[in-house]
């Protein structure tokens, strides 16, 4: 195997040495080049890592002593140039450093370390570890490829030690969950990662099993929460090789964040809240614990609450803890199952915020947010209450019901004792503390079910309690409690024979001191104003009155009117300074109550604490309030403190108005009024108007007082068009407008005429954008999404409003102000984001209910078309109808380049869960442009998942320019993602001279990633364009309806595609067997309407039931029996058959034409055969008569498969090739 020619005289051993040098011994070698046919020989191709192949090196090797001497490596041409062995000279001996700055580098390994007494030193291995939700341990290690190249990399091994409370455990790299080899640094090094998990929230996945199977007998005796040790050691044995090992050591905490070592554990994740629970994680030793961050929710983890006795104190930061779901049967539940402390030896909670915590506990004795059952404790700055995440739901609402259906309460203990903090609460302070949530057990308290000894202080509850007891602090107080600078306010709903008080119930005396009651009952009977106890003592305590308490002369004189209990004048008075005025921004009502409109909390409130939860509210007269007129004449309002909109009515004019109530308001007199508000510019202006019947400028409407439940009767006083219609929007949303009785006061308010929201009295230092920030914004009538379209200030905000519909949008059903927009027909409307400089960057949640009577507006030179532009934002639950609205479009030039789409001319954002339907759009393109078209959007670059579009027609006709047409959408470019959405529907192309064209059933080109979707359509490509029955590109569990003669919106259609990635081709029985494989690998669901939608659907509608809007294709019909013209078409080698029938119907007594003939021109389809014949369903017979018409030569069975295989079998065909027989004369045929 030696090449002679490839020999090299007088090599030092050791490279660089000099020949006077004692020791120095030189040898004869030879080399091998890789490309060389004896390289084979020297080194099996089967003996190294595949890709080294793919670089250039050479072996030097000394046969006498059959080793090899250097090793030269690059992943590029070496540069050798014509004589190896200078190279060999010049680089053999060369530095490190230089051969890395070599271009390219030149990696070597010189294989006589062993006998030259020289050494290899293998690089540090790299630990990682990852101390969140899941603690894993990373380690890296470095091999050189050099040493793969001559086998030696078999002898290197790791070794990964971890060690704690001097027990060790070997982590081995079989058992990681992930491993391999790496490429890394260029040609020098091959990595190797292993990952191992040591501790999460999973069980049998805990950081004390890994001890289970340790080699020590002293196990039993390991307590957790201390710091390990993790050791990485790279070593080489059993090679000839003089390789020195490198070690790696690093440590962490075992249960909580690092520095956890001590008493004190520090809380990041939630596992390290989780690892607090002893029975959970073996945790021991540990007397405190401090919150160092946000915890966020692990999606589905349910929580155990925490039960440590040794547990002493836990201080939260005033970090949140969101989205906590508390479960598992536990006899106390909560944060805290038991958080006891000793008699004079308190435990701590303080500056803990639980926010949207659910302890929803139906056999546990006591249920509390923060903790079950606690005694023996110092509560402080610990806050409990809600918060709606605008990425998911539009209102807090959808997670906690509303007054008109069901409530949703989260804190429930069904047979015990339920609270905002806490279940039970004994020998127990409670300072600056509130709970603001929704609470039922047996015995129910704002802040706990069950009370004895507890102080009290600067402290509220803001609650919706339910229960056989419910109190507003304390549903049962034993022993004595003292409360001060307090209050409870929210609702109390009781059924018959139960009690209710508006703060403590049970047998326990209380004394109170400078706090008040501002509860609201649903019944009248057994409800006590403040407190049960007869012996209770009350020193500046107040409560809201109501014709729902029963005489109790214990507390005359503590009764407060709502004008009273509501004016800041009266507060110093009645409470001696304890409590301040709130802003807007301190204020955050769940707005849980239909027909309350809260903005600003307006009873008293504590200092430095900000207010959270519902209350009660009256018509505050002369407000200015939101207005609807509907299609039955009546009226509506929203503001002042009240709802009066109606939700099921259809909407035909809305505004804002001033409104009055008939208690202090003369209808026959009227008032004048005086607005001044901005104009178009920034300025101001004033209008002033009279309003009276006699002017026919005032509407009347009757409403419940929610305080009462007495009817009232309110005079609207609309503002006139200039001002609702105003061009002028505000930078942060609101704008302001000041309304002046000509005799009286002047009010101003915050406010934005364009939408539905409520106004907000003025505030002189309120931040209007921070108030702006993810504000929520009410869209009811088709006037606040066309303005929605017309200001770049709105869609493109900075501050991404949250946009919520809260009705269906009619355009044709609304009147507008006598303007020449809303004329009772179809509105043209500038798609919302314009491009990717001004996008739309906000929320718009549609909530499921339709949008119609809409189209979007083409200027003839905008790049994005579609109701939305272009968006960067969140679109959801948008149903968009748009039948009967046709969308047609031009563009000519090189530099024109439209995306078009019912829903979304362009989406980089998020879409989830919206449906178009009846989509009619046509393009026609010339001279080199371009179009991407498609039913819901023209392209996407950011997410879509559970979204439908279906397309009556789309159609792009193109000369000499590039179109893609998709069902679904147009482009998915790469980085886009649709997933478990479909497209049904019909989609044209036309090519003319030359041009990239093509038509898809879902995307007509794809470099994303599309996944669990469908398409079912029909395809019609002219002029040579494509034809994809699903994608132009990849895709994966994706399929598309084929094989079989099909119906659409009376179109006829044989659906015979192939596809231009990996989708499927289903037919009808496959596609819609609910048991299918299609089913199961798109992992949808079916209407429940056995008659509806047959295929797998993905949206939802606002019930949660799955539904389709618009109509599909079907099996096409053909009656009882029938006769037909057939012709086989050729189209790029592939048969299609077709067929133009009359069809009879024997229950109608009628016939149908029907026809799949193709009308395509210029796709390279040629006619093969053809003739007639006749048909029946497959199991009757059908006789005939004939004339020779059908010819001699028999029926042709191929043809007769095919047509009944596109028909499912359902029917038995009879065909007969008849070109050139009796083409003299007619024939007939009689069945």
């Amino acid at each position: 195997m030696v090449q002679a020619g490839n020999r090299i005289e007088h090599v030092d051993v050791i490279p660089g040495a000099e020949a006077s040098e004692e020791g120095t011994t030189q040898i004869t070698v030879y080399y091998c080049h890789s490309q060389d046919a004896a390289m084979e020989d020297l080194l099996p191709r089967e003996t190294i890592e595949p890709s080294l192949w793919e670089g250039d090196f050479y072996i030097v090797y000394e046969p006498e002593s059959a080793s090899v001497v250097d090793v030269f490596f690059s992943r590029e041409t070496l540069p050798v140039g014509g004589d190896f062995e200078d190279f060999y000279q010049q680089w053999r001996a060369a530095p490190r450093t230089k051969r890395m700055d070599q271009d390219p580098m030149i990696g070597y390994f010189g294989g006589q370390s062993a006998e030259s007494g020289t050494s290899i030193s293998l690089r540090t291995p790299v630990i990682n570890i990852y101390n969140e939700n899941t603690l894993w341990a990373e380690v890296t290690y470095w091999v050189p490829n050099t040493m793969a190249l001559t086998g030696e990399e078999k002898n290197v091994h790791l070794n990964v030690i971890l060690t704690y409370q001097d027990v060790p455990v070997t982590l081995e790299p079989e058992q990681a969950e992930n491993g391999g080899a790496v490429e890394d640094e260029g040609i020098v090094y091959r990595s190797y990662t292993y990952a191992w998990t040591l501790d999460s929230l999973e069980d049998g996945a805990q950081f004390r099993d890994l001890f289970e199977n340790a080699d020590n007998a002293n196990t039993d005796d390991l307590t957790f929460g201390g710091d390990f040790e993790l050791t990485a050691e790279v070593s080489y044995e059993g090679g000839s090789l003089v390789v020195n090992g490198a070690r790696k050591t690093a440590s962490d905490n075992s249960l909580f964040a690092r520095g956890s070592g001590k008493e004190t554990a520090y809380i990041a994740c939630l596992r390290h809240l989780q690892n607090l629970d002893a029975a959970f994680s073996g945790a021991a030793g540990k007397t405190a614990a401090e919150q160092t961050a946000d915890i966020p929710a692990v999606e589905g983890y349910v929580f155990r609450p925490i039960d440590n006795n040794q547990l002493r104190s836990y201080d939260g930061g005033r970090y949140t803890i969101r989205d906590l779901e508390i479960g598992t049967d536990h006899e106390n539940a909560g944060l805290f199952g038991a958080f006891e402390g000793t008699k004079g030896v308190r435990n701590t909670l303080t500056g803990i915020r639980l926010v949207n915590t659910s302890v929803r506990q139906e056999n546990a004795e006591a249920s509390g947010a923060l903790a079950g059952t606690a005694s023996h404790v110092n509560i402080s700055d610990c806050l409990v209450y809600w918060e709606n995440n605008a990425d998911e739901t539009a209102s807090l609402r959808e997670v906690l019901g509303d007054s008109a259906s069901s409530l949703r309460y989260q804190i429930i203990s069904g047979t015990g004792f339920a609270g905002g903090l806490a279940g039970k609460l004994s020998d127990a302070q409670v300072s600056d503390s509130a709970a603001a949530t929704l609470v039922s057990g047996k015995t129910a308290g704002g802040l706990a079910g069950r009370a004895e000894n507890v102080t009290v202080s600067g402290s509220y509850a803001d609650c919706y309690l339910t229960g056989d007891a419910a109190a507003g602090l304390f549903g049962n107080l034993n022993e004595t409690a003292t409360i001060s600078n307090s209050y409870a306010a929210g609702f109390i709903a009781s059924e018959d024979g139960d009690t209710a008080a508006g703060l403590c119930l049970g047998g326990g005396n209380a004394t109170v001191r400078c706090s008040y009651s501002a509860m609201l009952f649903s019944k009248g009977s057994d409800n006590y104003p403040l407190c049960e106890a007869a012996g209770s003592v009350y020193d500046q305590t107040y409560y809201l009155d109501s014709d729902r308490f029963a005489d109790d002369p214990k507390i005359d004189g503590r009764a407060l009117t709502y004008a009273q209990l509501t004016n800041t004048a009266l507060w110093d008075n009645f409470f001696g300074g304890a409590f301040t005025r709130k802003s807007a921004a301190d204020s955050h009502p769940y707005n849980l109550q239909t027909t309350l409109t809260l903005t600003r909390y307006i009873y008293p409130g504590l200092p430095g604490l900000t207010h959270y939860g519902d209350w009660g509210a009256q018509f505050q007269n002369g407000d200015l309030v939101y207005y609807e007129k509907y299609a039955d004449g009546s009226y509506g309002f929203s503001g002042g403190g009240v709802n009066h909109l109606q939700n099921d009515r259809t909407v035909i004019l809305d505004g804002y108005a001033v409104a009055y109530n008939d208690t202090d308001f003369s209808a026959s007199l009227g008032v004048a009024l005086d607005m001044t508000y901005p104009t178009e510019t920034g300025g101001e202006t004033t209008k002033g108007i009279h309003y009276s019947y006699g002017n026919g400028n005032m509407y009347t409407i009757t409403g419940t007082n929610p305080l009462t439940d007495r009817e009232e009767t309110y005079y609207l006083l609309p503002l006139p068009a200039e001002i609702v219609n105003t061009g002028y929007a505000s930078e942060d949303f609101y704008q302001t407008i000041t309304v002046a009785e000509t005799v009286g006061e002047s009010r101003t308010y915050y406010y934005n005429p364009h939408f539905a929201n409520v106004p907000l009295s003025y505030e002189e230092d309120l931040d209007l954008s921070q108030q702006a920030d993810h504000l929520p914004v009410s869209v009811r009538t088709p006037r606040h999404l066309y303005m929605l379209s017309r200001f770049e200030t709105y869609f493109a905000s900075e501050h991404q409003y949250r946009f919520q519909q809260e009705l269906a949008l009619d355009y044709t059903a609304y009147i507008g102000y006598d303007d020449d927009i809303f004329t009772g027909k179809l509105v043209s409307q500038s798609p919302i984001g314009v491009d990717g400089d001004a996008p739309f960057r906000c929320t718009y949640d549609g909530g499921g209910l339709a949008i119609t009577g809409v189209v979007p507006a083409d200027s003839g030179k905008s790049d994005y078309v579609g109701l939305f532009g272009y968006s960067s934002g969140v679109i959801r639950d948008v149903v968009y109808r748009m039948e009967d609205a046709p969308l047609t479009l031009t563009r000519s030039g090189s530099d024109t380049t439209v995306y078009v789409g019912a829903l979304l001319g362009s989406n980089s954002g998020t879409v989830s869960n919206c449906a178009v339907y009846g989509v009619e759009i046509t393009v026609n393109c010339y001279n080199y442009s371009t179009v991407y078209l498609g039913g819901l959007a023209g392209e996407n670059r950011g997410s879509i998942r559970a979204s439908a579009a279906e397309a009556a027609r789309l159609y792009a006709l193109c000369t000499m320019s590039n179109a893609y047409a998709g069902g679904f959408v147009g482009g998915n470019q790469s980085g886009g993602r649709i997933e478990q959405s479909y497209a049904v529907g019909r989609v044209s192309v036309s090519r003319a001279r030359y041009g990239d064209v093509a038509a898809a059933g879902f995307a007509a080109s794809s470099q994303g990633t599309l996944s669990r979707s469908y398409a079912a359509a029909a395809l019609e490509a002219e002029g040579g364009a494509a034809r994809y029955g699903f994608a132009g590109g990849e895709s994966a569990n994706c399929f598309y309806l084929d094989g079989g003669n099909f119906t659409y919106r009376a179109l006829h259609f044989v659906a015979r595609y192939e596809d231009g990635g990996g989708a499927q081709g289903a037919a009808w029985s496959q596609l819609t067997d609910k048991n299918g494989k299609a089913a199961a690998s798109l992992g949808m669901g079916f209407v429940a309407d056995e008659n509806g939608y047959p295929y797998p659907a993905a949206v939802t509608d606002g019930e949660g039931r799955l539904v389709h809007y618009g109509q599909w294709p079907e099996p096409m019909g053909l009656g009882d029996f029938g006769v037909f013209y057939w012709e086989r078409m050729e189209i790029d080698g592939a048969d299609t058959y077709a067929i133009s029938a009359i069809a009879a119907f024997s229950d109608a007594n009628r016939t149908e034409k029907v026809s799949t003939l193709s009308t395509t021109h210029g796709d390279g389809g040629v006619v093969e055969e053809y003739g007639y014949g006749y048909y029946g369903l497959e199991d009757q017979e059908v006789s005939r008569t004939s004339s020779d018409i059908l010819g001699g030569n028999g029926e042709n069975q191929d043809a007769n498969t095919a047509l009944s295989d596109l028909m499912e079998g359902r029917y038995a065909f009879h065909c007969f090739n008849t070109w050139g027989h009796n083409r003299g004369g007619p024939g007939a045929l009689s069945l």
